[in-house]
């Protein structure tokens, strides 16, 4: 991974920093479950790039660089679950290393022992996933996303995201409206799409495009997306192809392609020139 010497630090308030201890290990630590938790739903939920969230998560005055950072990590990482997750997670994204792979999956279920939430959510994910050439099992992920999805807001979006997908929709909206009511990002665009869709609930698509806003403000771009198509069309609000287009911009700018859904909505503004 390149350089993060330009790199802005978001999570500076989630973190005590301690400039006179860090010899002894004590450099990051994080104030509470709460602060950590904040931590990993914001680069999980908000982050296009989770690689860059990760390490926006540790970079301070006493780290000058991802490899810095990961050699404080598996110096210290033994005694502190936390610290495990987070080793587990630069081996992954291969984040300030040389490409030596360690495996994650078993560096999760040694977290997970403590009955960390998050390490449970992600054994989960490596199940879901197969992450660190873990065999892919559903079955397996869901029961670790049900374990940690009380303290752990990813877990409990996954959890909805299953049943989504399965087609479960009144036990996907009734995890997916805890999670909103926590703030997680994710959860407000997939609850949109079941009001707007019908899915589990009544259409009402005023709501779902609610939701879609509050989702979009927070700069998820799958939602940015959707709320560009609530304008084009009219869906749940008043149609506005200026506003359409603007949203799809900010969409494809972070990440997701909007390019058919630009070339359209341009098309019919030229038509009304």
């Amino acid at each position: 991974m390149s350089s993060i010497e330009n790199i802005n630090n978001d999570n500076q308030n989630d973190i005590n920093k301690n400039n006179d201890n860090k010899d002894e290990g004590d450099t990051i630590v994080f104030t509470s479950t709460e602060a950590f938790s904040a931590c990993l739903d914001k680069i999980f939920s908000l982050n296009h790039d989770p690689m860059i969230g990760i390490v926006n998560l540790l970079y301070n005055r006493n780290f000058k660089s991802a490899p810095d950072i990961f050699k404080w990590l598996l110096f210290y990482h033994k005694d502190k679950s936390d610290y495990i997750i987070l080793l587990a997670l630069f081996y992954h994204f291969n984040i300030g290393n040389d490409g030596t792979k360690e495996n994650e999956f078993e560096l999760f279920q040694t977290a997970a022992a403590s009955k960390n939430p998050f390490a449970e959510y992600f054994v989960g994910k490596c199940f879901e996933e197969g992450w660190g050439n873990t065999k892919k099992k559903s079955s397996k992920a869901v029961i670790w996303f049900k374990k940690s999805k009380d303290e752990c807001l990813a877990a409990r979006y996954s959890l909805a995201a299953y049943y989504y997908r399965k087609q479960k929709f009144y036990l996907a909206i009734m995890e997916l409206e805890k999670a909103v009511e926590k703030g997680n990002v994710k959860a407000l665009h997939l609850l949109g799409l079941c009001f707007q869709k019908g899915r589990g609930t009544n259409i009402n698509v005023s709501k779902g495009f609610e939701l879609f806003m509050r989702s979009a403000e927070e700069g998820l771009p799958e939602a940015q997306c959707e709320l560009g198509r609530c304008y084009e069309f009219g869906t749940g609000t008043t149609k506005d192809l200026s506003k359409a287009l603007e949203w799809f911009k900010k969409s494809t700018s972070n990440g997701v392609d909007c390019s058919a859904d630009l070339g359209r909505v341009r098309a019919k503004i030229m038509k009304q020139i």
